[in-house]
């Protein structure tokens, strides 16, 4: 057999495989290549314009946060914005991060100790930067802490699509508050306007998700519990309690990708 011949068998060898795969690919695996992976590669290029564009403009945008033993801090510039994903021909996971940043060092004392200790883990726990001495009493005994910090607040926008999910989940950090916020949408969901409101959202034009509050699927399970819950009130079984499952919080995996340094 020529080298020739030998390179065509082994190609033919090689396309034969790759159609195999993507033969015995499982109904999920064709769920995302049919119907999430365009809407992903959608989202990520349309963060990564939206970003690039605010590198330009660089609009003025500002958010208030309340921080433990501080109280309401206003007016934080928000900026620095960065996306990335785990790839860029099958993203299943993509980022946007951003930060608000105080204009000035803010200086503030927290007692008693006790107060102080929650006000510094809070700090600590949000990677905010700040330097500290005690306050004594008469006795020369620890009353409480004097705290000098500029306040920054890191904020993470987390699209993802978990194992076996056939929808995307949005996770927010330290966005409208303090926390993680989690909500889901179906692909179909993903269209030019649903992407319109997410950046006047992350641009705190909107104070609420407006239609991008619920996905369809947790829309017709909401409709369901609620039929429940009336239907349980006619007959005197009691108020049921409604669950919305697109604002529940997680840690887990959206924690360790927060701080990853490979994401």
């Amino acid at each position: 057999m020529s080298l020739l011949d030998e390179l065509k068998h082994e190609a033919t060898r090689l396309n034969s495989s790759t159609s195999e795969q993507a033969a015995s690919h499982s109904p999920w695996e064709a769920h995302y290549h049919k119907e999430l992976r365009p809407r992903m590669l959608k989202l990520l290029a349309y963060l990564n314009d939206l970003t690039s564009q605010l590198k330009l403009v660089a609009p003025d945008v500002r958010a208030n946060y309340r921080i433990p033993g501080l109280g309401q801090v206003k007016r934080l510039r928000q900026g620095n914005y960065l996306v990335n994903a785990d790839s860029v021909t099958n993203p299943r996971r993509i980022r946007l991060k951003f930060s608000c940043v105080a204009a000035q060092e803010m200086s503030f004392s927290v007692s008693p100790k006790g107060l102080a200790d929650e006000t510094r883990g809070f700090l600590h726990s949000h990677h905010m930067q700040f330097s500290e001495w005690p306050i004594r009493d008469a006795e020369q005994r620890l009353s409480g802490v004097n705290f000098q910090v500029t306040p920054k607040v890191e904020v993470v926008f987390m699209f993802q699509i978990a194992p076996e999910q056939y929808e995307i989940e949005m996770l927010t950090s330290n966005f409208e508050k303090f926390g993680i916020r989690r909500y889901t949408y179906g692909p179909e969901r993903i269209d030019d306007e649903w992407l319109d409101n997410l950046g006047n959202y992350v641009l705190r034009r909107h104070d609420k998700l407006h239609s991008l509050d619920i996905s369809d699927s947790t829309l017709v399970n909401l409709r369901e519990r609620l039929a429940v819950d009336k239907l349980e009130r006619e007959t005197g079984g009691g108020a049921g309690r409604v669950h919305w499952p697109g604002q529940k919080r997680g840690k887990g995996l959206f924690g360790r990708f927060l701080h990853s340094p490979n994401h």
